[in-house]
Formats: C-alpha cells, sequence, structure tokens
C-alpha cells in the first residue's frame, strides 16, 4: 500500500512539528506586541501546518499497518474525515433533531419499527439514537467505517442508498441522510427522495442536512471535500421534499457562525441546514 512507507516518516515528523509550532506561536506573538498589535507581511503570507495525515492516523480505529491495500480509497476518506469533521462536534451538533423524532406518533406503526440513517458513517447519529432508546439502522457504503460499525455493535448495512432502499421491504418511522446530499449527482438524489417517501411509515420524517451555501464560511470550505458534488440552496431542497410528497417542510438551520461573522439575514450565519419533511 502506497501509505506503509510514509507512517513512520510521519511520527517522526509529529514532536518536531509540534515543537516548531510552539516556537512559531510565541515568536509570532512577540512581533505582534512589538509592532503593537500590526504585523506586516510584506507581498506574501505563508503558513506553516502540522501533517494532516499524522493527525488522521491517531484518530483511526486500529493500527494504520492493519488495513489492507485493497481498502486504500476508504482509508484514504477515513482519514480525511478524522482531520476535518470532529467527531464530537458532529454529535453534539446532531442532537438538534431528536426533539422532531421524538414527536411522531408511532402508536400507529408496527411494533419496534427503526429509523434509517443512510450515509451514518462513524455513527455519531447512531449512537444518539441509541441513547434516545430509538431503535436505528445504519446503512454506510465505506467497508471501513462499516465494519467499525458493526465491531461497536450497531446494526448497519454496507450499501448505497438507492440499492438498499430498493432492496429492503422494511419501512421505517424515518429517514435521515446527514451531510450526504451534496455527495450525489441531481438524479441520483431524486431517485433517493423518491424511494424514501415510499419506505417512510405514514406520520414519518424525513431528515436531510448538508452544507448551508448563505454561509461565505460554509461555502468556502465546500470544495475540502473532494467528492462534494454541488452545494444545494435550501429552497430547492424543500422543493424536491415536496414534489415527492413530503408536507410541512422546515428547514433547521445550524452551527451558528462566531459573533463577528455574522449578517443581518439569519440565513447567513449558519453553517449548515438541514430540510425536514412530513409524510401524512
Amino acid at each position: 500500500m502506497k501509505f506503509d512507507t510514509i507512517e513512520h516518516e510521519l511520527e517522526l515528523k509529529a514532536d518536531k512539528s509540534t515543537l516548531d509550532l510552539k516556537f512559531d506561536t510565541i515568536e509570532h506573538e512577540l512581533e505582534l506586541k512589538a509592532d503593537k498589535l500590526t504585523v506586516t507581511f510584506g507581498d506574501n503570507y505563508l503558513e506553516d501546518i502540522q501533517s494532516f495525515l499524522s493527525e488522521g492516523i491517531k484518530r483511526l480505529p486500529k493500527s494504520f499497518k492493519d488495513y489492507k491495500e485493497t481498502e486504500e480509497k476508504d482509508l484514504s476518506y477515513l482519514l480525511f474525515e478524522n482531520v476535518f469533521y470532529d467527531h464530537d462536534i458532529v454529535k453534539e451538533k446532531q442532537k438538534c433533531y431528536i426533539p422532531f423524532i421524538k414527536k411522531i406518533n408511532t402508536a400507529d406503526m408496527p411494533p419496534n419499527t427503526s429509523w434509517l440513517d443512510i450515509g451514518c458513517g462513524r455513527g455519531e447519529f447512531l449512537n444518539i439514537l441509541n441513547r434516545e432508546n430509538i431503535k436505528s439502522l445504519g446503512v454506510e457504503i465505506n467497508l471501513i467505517e462499516y465494519n467499525e460499525l458493526i465491531r461497536r455493535g450497531f446494526s448497519a448495512y454496507n450499501d448505497d442508498a438507492v440499492s438498499f432502499l430498493k432492496k429492503t421491504e422494511e419501512k421505517f418511522m424515518g429517514i435521515s441522510a446527514l451531510q450526504v446530499v451534496e455527495h450525489l449527482e441531481d438524479a441520483y438524489l431524486h431517485n433517493v427522495i423518491e424511494l424514501a417517501f415510499l419506505k417512510i411509515q405514514g406520520g414519518g420524517l424525513i431528515i436531510l442536512e448538508t452544507v448551508n451555501p448563505y454561509s461565505f464560511v460554509g461555502l468556502a470550505n465546500f470544495y475540502m471535500d473532494e467528492t462534494h458534488k454541488k452545494p444545494i440552496p435550501p429552497y430547492r431542497l424543500a422543493f424536491l421534499l415536496e414534489w415527492y410528497g413530503f408536507k410541512n417542510v422546515k428547514i433547521l438551520y445550524s452551527a451558528l457562525l462566531p459573533e463577528n461573522f455574522r449578517n443581518i439575514d439569519p440565513k447567513y450565519n449558519y453553517q449548515d441546514y438541514a430540510v425536514i419533511g412530513e409524510k401524512s
């Protein structure tokens, strides 16, 4: 595997990078004080960073060397997630959907009807649902993440959304796809929403979360993830839910930006949003 030769080098560089960063920070602070809190960079601005790969490797569920060459693509994305999508922040942010799910009237649904989380990744939302005693099922296309979900005791399938929704005979109290739709081509997204409507019990919900293109912070970082296709405006996604039959569609904005980044219009002040629709 092409990563095999770099792990040791990254480990050796980590300590040096940490010391260099601390020294640069102290030096920069002294320069700021000397110039009365002004810094002149001239025509260029050089940013020195620590190794992204070494940070991602630290957060892997098992040793870097234990992954197989056939897992290289999935491993690359998992390392990317470990660096740029903080597990604890994701888990905390996703709690905002629980009040909506708890309002679902399950009295007319079959006993033990599950919630389905599409693209469940590292299992943050599945973990939240389990803690709330909401029976849940995940679908994840990344084989490494799927194997880790199974190891941790989650119910999950290694499949893509359309394939799973076409095959399953189960109907769900609701379906979520959190930070997923921005990865999908238009025709595939239409297919997912149409199938989701068919697979949700009457009275259930759909929750689709994605990057808020009204936010300059969200939009500036959108293509950091090379698997992103294009941003989707909130009203466009809300329209699609209505088109395929969902009612009472709401838009919930989340991940509030720091105050100095905010705009008069609240839509611009949140990094993410979700559309939430009901199946009557």
